[in-house]
């Protein structure tokens, strides 16, 4: 009898533990995976690809050559002209002075790739022999592209103007000479510099002039 009872009462205790909504753990977890919640699944991988990185370099075109001239009168017995090396552009004036501009040359600098200015040279000082030697140096990584001065019958004072290939940094010097004679200016046009200088010359420069040359700005 008492099983009978024991039965009858666990029946019982079962029916209102389902009742109740109570969950029996029997350790034996027979749930479909179908109906277990999932997650998203991941984005897939989006790869971007870097162009590589352009640049520039920089380099004279000898085929873009102009001639601009500057001060001075006509006459002159000798005719003259002195260049920076091919490769080089100018980075100051160099000569000698007193009352006028006995004789004018160049300092130069090879043009990096890069736009700075690399290993120095000379275009030889041409005109007379007499007066005091100058120096009018363009700053590190400028070129000259611009003379300017006052000048009569002779060249009588000259001034350097300078500037770094982008444009983004100048400089004028000092003038060196006389005060006489009416002001003159002999400027390269954008995207030009100062390779060269020419004119005429006794004993002090008769005229100067500026010979340009196109830098191109090229795009690899």
């Amino acid at each position: 009898m008492k099983p009978r009872r024991f039965l009858i009462g666990l029946v019982m205790a079962l029916a209102l533990t389902l009742a109740c909504g109570i969950n029996i753990d029997t350790g034996n977890d027979q749930s479909s995976p179908s109906n277990l919640p999932t997650e998203p699944p991941p984005p897939p991988t989006r790869v971007t690809v870097i162009p590589p990185t352009s640049y520039y370099t920089y380099e004279i075109d000898y085929s873009s050559t102009m001639k601009i001239n500057g001060g001075g009168g006509t006459e002159g017995s000798n005719a003259w002209e002195t260049s920076c090396p091919k490769g080089y552009l100018a980075t100051g004036l160099i000569g000698a002075s007193g009352v006028y501009i006995d004789s004018a040359g160049l300092q130069c600098n090879r043009l990096e790739p890069s736009g700075v200015a690399g290993t120095a040279a000379i275009a030889d000082a041409r005109g007379g022999t007499g007066g005091n030697k100058f120096s009018l140096p363009c700053p590190t990584n400028q070129f000259l592209v611009t003379v300017m001065g006052r000048s009569g019958i002779y060249v009588d004072q000259i001034s350097a103007y300078c500037e770094t290939i982008d444009l983004s940094q100048f400089f004028q010097s000092d003038p060196v000479g006389g005060e006489g004679g009416s002001a003159f200016i002999a400027k390269c046009p954008i995207g030009y510099a100062v390779t060269g200088l020419y004119g005429k010359s006794g004993n002090w420069l008769d005229s100067l002039n500026i010979i340009c040359n196109k830098i191109n700005k090229v795009r690899h």
